[in-house]
């Protein structure tokens, strides 16, 4: 094998990219609102889905975001697991 093959099986074995098999996002809307009226509680929801991800540098809003039935109502304060690169797969509240 010539050095110039050595060379580039070598610069191939170290240039593999490396994915996380999930990351995970904070929550940041929408804000939950619990209400007691009557003896009742009330809960609301406001604002749109939004997730942060890398410590906060990247936020993901819902066109970005496929949630899962089993989900329910994400809110702001949780952390999720997520599944994806460029569309995001929230896989559930860890």
């Amino acid at each position: 094998m010539a050095w110039e093959h050595k060379l580039a099986k070598e610069l191939k074995r170290r240039d593999n990219p490396f994915f996380q098999p999930y990351l995970t996002g904070k929550v940041t809307s929408p804000v939950k609102h619990v209400t007691n009226i009557g003896g009742e509680q009330i809960i609301t929801y406001d604002g749109p889905l939004i997730v942060t991800i890398y410590d906060g540098q990247v936020r993901l809003n819902e066109d970005n975001l496929l949630v899962l039935e089993h989900c329910g109502m994400l809110y702001a304060g949780q952390t999720v697991a997520l599944l994806g690169d460029q569309k995001f797969i929230v896989l559930g509240v860890v």
